[in-house]
């Protein structure tokens, strides 16, 4: 880049960071956009203005041409008009502002991953007729009462989530009809499934029980550490500092894992509670061993909704065929105890150098009665995700496996109704 056009960058009102690989600009505190963001557009292609007073946007925003635009936690109370005719602009959020209401025509017909969660005063959802093109809708804690019809005109929906809302009525029978629908969690609505747990089947510790402690990870608002436990050896420690998280709550996080236990080997198995005082402040799950690896990486603004891998990544069809035998063995163990993940990625496995593998991370978890007859809808909303992971898997696979792309055609069915079952899918991966 020309020294001189950094150096305007750089002196953009309200700057702090620029990103010349991705076109991303970075402004702190802003109490309205700079005019410099025009005359600099052909440099700008994200903005990132989060953490201000932003409460309206310019008439002519549109002439800046941004391909994404974030304001979360600025004053918007209501979606302004001037997004409406961004047609570039296919990512928008507005995360944790005061939303009273999205009035139509306010977000770009060409929207395909908008993030609105943490604005609980929201009520109504009539603005979807707007987001035809929408792939990716993170809304939680929004104050949705109920879900408009429009929703199934979102033909392109692939991600959903919905939890902590006011949705009365289970909203599962309107989205099963969504042809692309694969990553929903819809948790901790008035409406939810509450499991009934013994907690007395489960360790309670506390940090006088811990000798050691050592960090191994940073999640979403959550650490995870590993930790030595007398008398028991080491394990993982999972805590959070937030009761919220992009994919749900902390509390519905713990009563997935308590539901799913330490029985499943193809799972992070959970064994105990740990409290700081009288509060519950975290899990503690048995260690996995460090030759288990992430299999891919988080989507990016380019795929939205699909997860990235490295570089000359080629994976052996044994490899592929053990790491999808034991997730689909997860899933329908889980689906068995009456939760479902929710977030079925590449980035939510490990796997070992022979395709030994784990489903962890259950953020996104939803709990409901394996008996009733929502169950089989959600499974098979989920085992679109799982056909999704499969073709990720496929795309790095050197020679074409005929039998594996029949399971992921069926399970990529456009009609959810004929999809098989995680049952079904384990069963025709132990025969391969």
């Amino acid at each position: 880049m020309d020294e001189t056009i950094k150096k305007k960058i750089e002196n953009i009102p309200f700057f702090e960071s620029y990103d010349e690989s991705l076109k991303k600009i970075k402004l702190k505190g802003v109490t309205k956009l700079p005019r410099a963001l025009w005359e600099l557009s052909d440099h700008i292609d994200i903005l990132e203005a989060n953490g201000g007073e932003l409460s309206k946007l310019d008439n002519d925003f549109a002439e800046i041409g941004l391909k994404a635009a974030f304001f979360c936690r600025n004053k918007f109370k209501y979606t302004p008009e001037a997004l409406y005719e961004s047609k570039s602009t296919e990512i928008v959020a507005f995360y944790e502002n005061d939303l009273l209401e999205i009035p139509e025509k306010t977000l770009s017909p060409e929207t395909k991953w908008l993030m609105i969660s943490n604005n609980p005063k929201l009520s109504s959802t009539s603005f979807l007729k707007d987001l035809k093109k929408i792939k990716k809708l993170a809304a939680l804690n929004c104050g949705f009462q109920k879900l408009d019809p429009s929703v199934l005109e979102l033909k392109e929906l692939e991600f959903f989530r919905c939890g902590l809302n006011n949705f009365q009525e289970p909203i599962i029978e309107l989205l099963y009809k969504l042809p692309k629908l694969a990553w929903f969690s819809d948790s901790e609505n008035p409406y939810s499934f509450q499991p009934n747990l013994k907690f007395d089947s489960f360790s309670r510790f506390n940090e006088h029980q811990i000798l050691e402690k050592s960090p191994l990870d940073a999640g979403n608002r959550s650490s995870i550490e590993k930790i030595l436990i007398k008398d028991l050896g080491y394990h993982v420690l999972k805590t959070y500092d937030s009761s919220l998280s992009s994919d749900g709550s902390t509390l519905n996080e713990f009563l997935a894992a308590f539901c799913i236990g330490a029985e499943c080997d193809a799972t992070s198995k959970t064994i105990g509670s740990f409290y700081q005082g009288e509060k519950l402040q975290g899990i503690v799950q048995e260690i996995i061993p460090q030759n288990f690896k992430k299999l891919g990486n988080v989507p990016n603004f380019k795929t939205i909704t699909r997860d990235t891998f490295g570089n000359h990544i080629a994976l052996t069809n044994e490899f592929i065929k053990n790491v999808l035998r034991d997730v689909s063995y997860s899933c329908k163990y889980v689906f068995s105890k009456g939760v479902s993940h929710g977030d079925i990625y590449a980035h939510n496995v490990l796997a070992n150098q022979t395709g030994n593998a784990k489903l962890i991370d259950w953020g996104a978890a939803c709990m409901f009665d394996p008996n009733a007859s929502e169950a089989s809808k959600r499974e098979k909303i989920e085992v679109r995700a799982f056909g999704y992971l499969i073709d990720d898997l496929l795309q790095l696979q050197p020679t074409k496996d005929e039998n594996l792309y029949a399971i992921k055609n069926a399970c990529l069915n456009l009609k959810a109704s004929h999809r098989p079952s995680f049952k079904e899918i384990s069963e025709l991966l132990n025969k391969l």
